[in-house]
């Protein structure tokens, strides 16, 4: 008897021995094992626009628990944008977001994130053409058909108009500016552009474009500006002008929302950058835990007035 019970002894402790690490292992693996995702942000250029897009990407990491970087380039150099990209790249991050700086200059570094391993999703601007899995953001059609819609009203369908634009190559910017032309000589033909200029995401350049424009053009009726320093120079130009033109413009710089509730400009179509940042960064983790996501995820606009300035902008 006693034998019998000295080698079950025997036996329950190696049994123990043998199982130990097993159970070591498991629990390491439940509490430090799994690799944590680290996620890349990058924008076209260092901008305050951008200041949402910091907010939407750091909640859902961290509602999803991962690592996120959030980069740009100082100016919006396309050079500068692949060279960060490629600095990713060889870090061996587990997704790249990019708002492209231009499109087609991003497609050998977006092929080579893609051939690594790494997803790329493209947010506010993107490089079509391109290996990247998904667009998320707005529907830069909509934006310059609305856009179009917004000013014949102001206009009673004719007259002439200038453009400033943001940075020459971008394709958001190229698309606003083609579709809303195309829009004018199908729904609203006694309306006419007759010069667009590039501010390269420059204000002091954007202000002069509008100067200049307007000094070539002095009967012109119209506005159209499609970048978010626009605003601010279609405003400055009309107070040193000491007059007025009939005007759509994008995005919610303070310099605009001041201008919307001064009664300076009449609206701006507002984006969602908040919601790009907070949809992309989900859309990778939704890729890296192999789900299949849409091509094009499109998030709202929405027209800033005077009438709801307050409600959307509260003064404090």
């Amino acid at each position: 008897m006693k034998k019998k019970m000295f080698l079950a002894a025997v036996t329950a402790i190696i049994a123990l021995i043998l199982a130990q690490p097993l159970f070591a292992g498991g629990a390491k693996q439940q509490s430090g094992g799994a690799k944590k995702l680290k996620f890349v942000q990058l924008y076209s250029v260092v901008h305050p626009f951008f200041e949402p897009c910091d907010r939407g990407g750091k909640a859902k990491a961290a509602e999803l628990g991962v690592d996120l970087i959030i980069d740009a380039p100082a100016r919006a150099d396309i050079a500068l944008q692949v060279n960060m990209i490629e600095n990713y790249i060889n870090q061996g991050v587990d997704g790249i977001a990019i708002c492209a700086v231009a499109g087609d200059g991003l497609k050998p570094v977006i092929a080579k994130a893609m051939d690594a391993g790494i997803p790329v999703i493209m947010f506010g601007v993107d490089a079509l053409g391109s290996k990247r899995i998904s667009y998320v953001g707005t529907n830069q059609e909509e934006f310059a058909s609305h856009a179009a819609d917004l000013l014949a009203a102001q206009m009673n369908n004719e007259g002439d108009i200038i453009v400033n634009m943001g940075v020459a190559t971008a394709p958001d910017q190229i698309t606003r500016v083609d579709y809303f032309k195309k829009v004018l000589s199908e729904k609203y033909p006694r309306m006419k552009v007759l010069d667009v200029q590039a501010g390269e995401s420059d204000p002091a350049k954007a202000l002069a474009n509008v100067e200049n424009m307007w000094q070539a053009h002095p009967n012109v009726k119209g506005f159209y500006g499609t970048d978010s320093n626009s605003g601010a120079a279609v405003i400055a130009a009309q107070k040193s002008k000491g007059k007025k033109l009939n005007v759509v413009v994008g995005d919610d710089t303070a310099e605009i929302i001041a201008g919307i509730r001064n009664g300076d400009i009449p609206l701006t179509i507002v984006q969602d950058p908040y919601d790009w940042a907070y949809k992309t960064i989900q859309a990778l983790y939704d890729v890296k835990q192999g789900k299949k996501i849409d091509e094009y995820i499109w998030t709202r606009l929405i027209d800033v007035t005077k009438a709801n300035i307050d409600e959307l902008y509260p003064k404090n």
